[in-house]
């Protein structure tokens, strides 16, 4: 919400960053932070977010989770973000 309603990044981050240490195994935090970095073309520091979602299996607890992200997306947007630091 922070960053799609209030355009305020750094509020995001912060809590992206916190879901990442709260649920290192949920792709989603690593996704939108690496995501966010390539979009800004910031390619060095997208890769290591972008490379972690994507080598994320789906966690056991699939209960609320994006299905697609663990079966292409995080793997198409880590392909873009190589291809863009070319």
């Amino acid at each position: 919400f922070y960053y799609r309603f209030y355009h305020d990044w750094p509020s995001a981050e912060s809590f992206y960053l916190d879901a990442t240490r709260i649920d290192p195994a949920r792709a989603d935090a690593w996704f939108y932070l690496g995501q966010h970095y390539r979009l800004v073309q910031d390619f060095r520091q997208a890769e290591p977010y972008l490379r972690q979602a994507a080598s994320l299996p789906m966690p056991e607890r699939a209960l609320f989770q994006w299905h697609y992200l663990y079966k292409c997306l995080a793997a198409v947007e880590y392909a873009r973000n190589a291809a863009a630091n070319e």
